[in-house]
């Protein structure tokens, strides 16, 4: 039995970690090892859509927070248009 289990065996790595935290770590330093794996590919995927949010998401909140900023005296009109 162990050796059907070795020949699937595809990197073994230590961590220091129990339960999801552990699992997590594993899989990080297991990454290279793992890249063909479509979990690793979708995790770092879905990383990169994190990213382009956020960085989308403080762009708008920025350009706003310098609108309202710099047009401070005059009245401010929010609306919401539906696309």
């Amino acid at each position: 039995m162990f050796q059907r289990l070795q020949a699937k065996v595809v990197k073994i790595v230590g961590i220091s970690y129990g339960g999801e935290i552990g699992f997590n770590h594993a899989i990080e330093l297991a990454s290279e090892a793992l890249g063909n794996v479509k979990f690793i590919q979708e995790k770092k995927l879905i990383g990169k859509i994190v990213l382009t949010v956020t960085f989308v998401l403080a762009t708008i909140l920025k350009c706003g927070r310098n609108r309202l900023k710099h047009n401070g005296n005059e009245t401010k009109l929010l609306w919401m248009n539906s696309w």
